[in-house]
């Protein structure tokens, strides 16, 4: 497991502004790279008051239609938050306690370990395997214990799995017998492939159970710092207490300004499109890989890879994760990110023959 809390996606981009400095070639694999956005504001006003701490009632309709139609959510039963890594922050403040245990699936989203890290709490890592397609029946679930919480990214990042609501349900029903929490990450939700159903409407699974959205990553805003919880009642209302004690609510202009974000979604067709193209290619090279379902990664595996990252750094200007950075004993995976600009995906289609 990652023993920093610090983020390995940020250091890495540090690493690649650094070298972009030093005037040398820079190809980065594993982060995406997203059109830059401008706003053209004109004259509308808006509000520099202080939020309320669940968020403004217009907004959080806007987010239960735009990122949780498929669990029928209304206003009422969400809260906004400042993204989804401050969501994940307060939703473990809220609903575990210092003896509790944060299980995450690797390979998962290193934010997970670092969050539960900066809080005390001890983190239980679930590997997944290639071989089994990135299952979620994993024996050590059978540990959990009252108030221990299990992090669940779908579409999964880094490995684009889709996982489907027979299995979501399993998932929860053994939590729910050790009186665990289930929080369910759907950063992604936009990225699915149309034909894996996700985004059909699905049935609720019970009020041990947080669904977790944001906007940044499904309507290409990264700076947009805005997402929400969807929860019980009673999760909501302790939930919205801490957030505003640790961070305070989502700024008021943020909030004003989200339906013009929401203008632009993520051209899922198009992505979709890319991922598939990009797997074909990586599999006729030679790389272990299951097939990406969402996000806007898939996650190759070759022998080696890990050993060779270095001197492909320094030699070629290549800069990856591999999978160390997301919990797995095996390093020889590592992320490969599809959402590039055409220049870059190209350039990184040349370089995978190189890896």
């Amino acid at each position: 497991m990652p023993s920093s809390v610090a983020s390995p996606t940020l250091e890495l981009a540090e690493a690649i502004q650094a070298a972009k400095r030093e005037g040398r070639r820079v190809l980065s694999l594993s982060t995406p790279s997203f059109p830059h956005r401008n706003l053209q504001i004109q004259q509308q006003q808006i509000s520099a008051a202080m939020a309320p701490s669940e968020g403004d009632v217009e907004c959080r309709h806007l987010l239960a239609t735009a990122l949780f139609e498929r669990w029928r959510a209304s206003q009422s039963e969400i809260v906004l938050t400042s993204g989804a890594k401050a969501a994940l922050l307060c939703l473990i403040a809220t609903l575990t306690t210092q003896r509790s245990k944060v299980f995450c699936f690797a390979p998962a989203w290193p934010t997970y370990f670092a969050l539960a890290d900066v809080l005390g709490r001890a983190v239980v890592v679930l590997e997944r395997e290639l071989a089994r397609e990135w299952s979620i029946d994993h024996p050590d679930l059978g540990k959990l214990s009252k108030d221990d919480l299990v992090f669940l990214s779908n579409p999964c990042n880094p490995t684009g799995r889709v996982y489907s609501e027979e299995e979501i349900g399993d998932l929860a029903a053994l939590t729910e017998k050790h009186g665990a929490w289930l929080v369910l990450d759907e950063s992604f939700s936009h990225s699915a492939d149309a034909d894996t159903g996700f985004s059909a409407p699905v049935r609720r699974l019970g009020d041990r159970v947080v669904v977790v959205n944001s906007v940044s990553k499904n309507y290409s805003a990264q700076g947009w710092r805005l997402g929400a919880v969807f929860a019980a009642p009673s999760v909501l209302k302790t939930f919205a207490q801490v957030q505003t004690a640790l961070l305070s609510p989502p700024a008021s202009p943020l909030q004003s300004l989200l339906p013009t974000i929401l203008e632009q979604p993520l051209d899922q067709g198009a992505l979709g499109k890319r991922r598939s193209e990009m797997y074909d290619h990586v599999r006729s090279l030679g790389f272990d890989c299951t097939p990406s379902r969402g996000s806007f990664y898939l996650f190759p595996r070759r022998r080696g890879l890990s050993r060779a990252a270095a001197d492909l750094r320094a030699r070629l200007g290549i800069y990856l994760l591999d999978g160390s950075v997301f919990a797995l004993r095996d390093h020889d995976f590592f992320r490969l990110c599809v959402l590039q600009s055409e220049e870059d995906y190209q350039a990184i289609l040349r370089s995978l023959s190189e890896l």
